[in-house]
């Protein structure tokens, strides 16, 4: 009597085990960062000692991060600026505050993962000049410079679409303990039957 109520709750585990998918999070993503007049530097890459410590970016494996909830994944910072970029499950935040009054240049960001199929505006408080595009699976955001004042900050929010996702972990645990159940009551029913 007690083995198929163990073959009815190994079956019930695992079809209530399929994994759930996180979004962006744990998805791979290559960042660049280029200014107007400098060539092709990527300064998303920690090798030219713009990123600040505590930022994904800030590893020997920069400008390719893992993204992550807990941290976010791009800065640059001089004296005159810091360029945030933090991706969450679903959407990509860009962040500007400007320390100096001066003319700065303009900029290019671009983001490529996988995981990506879709991008569009949220909300942009970026003046003048701001833009965004995606292609294949490549995010592209610039802003155009601008002559400015000490403490002005920008911040804009763009929803991006993931691939079929990450699998979460709890999810992928519960699938894996279901898994090791069924097999043991398989294994049972084995020995019962010989």
């Amino acid at each position: 009597m007690k083995l198929p109520r163990i073959l009815a709750f190994t079956a019930a585990s695992l079809f209530a085990s399929v994994p759930a998918f996180a979004g962006l999070i744990g998805a791979t993503v290559t960042g660049t960062l280029n200014f107007a007049g400098f060539g092709s530097t990527n300064y998303f890459s920690y090798t030219n000692a713009f990123v600040p410590a505590g930022y994904l970016n800030s590893s020997p494996n920069s400008p390719t991060v893992v993204i992550s909830g807990a941290a976010q994944e791009f800065a640059f910072q001089s004296s005159a600026s810091l360029n945030v970029a933090d991706f969450t499950d679903t959407q990509l935040i860009i962040s500007s505050d400007y320390f100096s009054t001066t003319t700065y240049n303009s900029w290019a960001m671009t983001f490529t993962s996988v995981a990506f199929t879709s991008l569009s505006l949220d909300a942009s408080s970026y003046s003048p000049g701001h833009g965004f595009s995606f292609s294949g699976n490549t995010i592209t955001i610039t802003w155009d410079g601008a002559s400015l004042q000490q403490g002005q900050a920008f911040r804009a929010v763009y929803n991006v679409g993931s691939a079929s996702g990450v699998p979460d972990g709890g999810s992928t645990l519960l699938l894996l303990a279901g898994s090791l159940v069924g097999a043991i009551g398989a294994v049972r029913r084995l020995k019962l039957a010989s």
